[in-house]
């Protein structure tokens, strides 16, 4: 006499199909059959509102516990799913962010921990340290990509990590992958994941030297040395006036114009013309370019100045007065006002204020120590997981074509380069 389970019973309504299920996971190599596609209907069933299936929690944990299943896992971007749960979202969280109660995504991280540490243990063993090195060295294309990502969500030991992912360069293929057609509709969103624990992984502490996840409080003001040149009876009178193109004519003192940099050194004091003249043009810029470049110039550092052609966040950069007076401050060969404009742009729109659409406006103005600000306010501890990946796609968009100076600022952060010094080349 056959035995017939009582399908209803603690099955429920879907017994058939998990016993299905059931029975195919106890097969010694089910990867092909269950992994690819029923893995993630029985993630996205058992991460459902109400109390998870234990048959289906049984079933996942049988999968990522059979080392035939690992490479399945790795080519379909298993790993990264489960890294999901660990974060507290699930597929149905992308794009749009869906609130969940802080029980559900303790479940989920529960979950999410287990399932990934059954694929360490296999990805650690003898086994799969050999499945993941074939995989890297003669894989196709996307396996390599998909293993490249895959590897620090279920690798720990920084040996084997480490000899895997970045002694053979394909941390570098991961990276190059980031602006070509993406492999999986969801890759975005996996490479921010992977990169951000990386990074982890790779630096624990974030070096003092590469700019912070998210920028510091201001200081307060400090004093304006140009404000009283403005006023009705300046003390001291100024003896130069600067022309605008709007026909504004701004007050300045020669003698301290002219020692703020080599240009308005010879500008003023050498054999031009305009050492001789007390209305000297400045061409090419608004009153709200030049205002930072006259406080500059006559010595004030961190007045404020610096924030007035800077837009507010959720308008562009490229085109703004923001980006004219930086223009600006690199051909007066002011490299003080430069690094202070940049600070401002990164306080203003990577600060509290501004959000991961903002990141890639940033980006756009191409200036390093502000693509290295982008890279580590994506990559950064703590950051939401949702966040990460939209500001990762609004650098890809940004980068286009030129995907040099993203890989480049991305790799930096990664490996926990220090800003100045040469770091590691993608050539390399």
């Amino acid at each position: 006499m056959i035995w017939i389970p009582n399908l209803q019973k603690p099955w429920g309504r879907k017994g058939p199909a998990l016993l299905l299920l059931s029975r195919f996971s106890q097969a010694p190599d089910p990867s092909g059959a269950l992994v690819t596609g029923p893995a993630r209907s029985l993630l996205a069933y058992v991460t459902a509102p109400g109390p998870p299936s234990p048959h289906a929690l049984r079933i996942l944990a049988r999968l990522t516990c059979n080392p035939a299943c690992l490479k399945a896992f790795v080519r379909s971007y298993g790993a990264a799913l489960l890294a999901w749960l660990v974060l507290g979202v699930t597929s149905d969280d992308w794009p749009t962010l869906r609130a969940r109660p802080p029980s559900l995504r303790s479940q989920h991280w529960e979950l999410g921990e287990m399932l990934l540490q059954n694929l360490t243990v296999q990805a650690e063993s003898p086994f799969g340290v050999g499945t993941l090195t074939h995989l890297l060295l003669s894989g196709s294309p996307e396996d390599r990509v998909a293993c490249a990502l895959t590897l620090p969500f279920i690798c720990r030991k920084p040996s084997l990590w480490r000899r895997l992912l970045l002694d053979q360069g394909d941390l570098q293929l991961l990276l190059s992958a980031l602006t070509r057609p993406a492999p999986h509709p969801l890759f975005l969103f996996f490479a921010a994941d992977s990169l951000s624990c990386l990074q982890g992984l790779v630096s624990p502490t974030v070096s003092p030297a590469l700019p912070p996840a998210t920028p510091l409080d201001p200081d307060p003001p400090s004093h304006c040395h140009y404000e009283p040149l403005l006023g009705l009876d300046p003390i001291p009178a100024p003896d130069l006036h600067f022309l605008l193109d709007s026909g504004l004519r701004l007050p300045a003192q020669r003698a301290a114009s002219s020692t703020a940099s080599p240009f308005f050194r010879a500008l003023l004091a050498g054999s031009f013309a305009e050492a001789q003249m007390d209305l000297v043009p400045l061409r090419g810029l608004s009153p709200s370019a030049a205002w930072p470049i006259l406080h500059h110039l006559h010595g004030c550092r961190g007045c404020g100045a610096t924030l007035r052609p800077i837009p507010p966040p959720g308008q562009p950069l490229l085109g703004s007065e923001a980006e004219e007076a930086l223009e600006a401050a690199g051909r007066f060969l002011l490299p003080g006002l430069e690094e202070e404009l940049e600070e401002a742009v990164g306080r203003i729109h990577l600060g509290s204020q501004g959000g991961p659409e903002s990141v890639g406006e940033v980006f756009r103005l191409g200036r390093p120590w502000l693509a290295a600000h982008c890279a580590r306010w994506t990559l950064g501890p703590g950051q939401c997981p949702r966040k990460r990946a939209l500001a990762l796609v609004g650098l890809v968009e940004a980068a286009g074509e030129e995907a040099g100076p993203l890989t480049e600022a991305l790799l930096a952060v990664v490996m926990g380069v220090e800003e100045g010094s040469k770091g590691p080349s993608l050539d390399s």
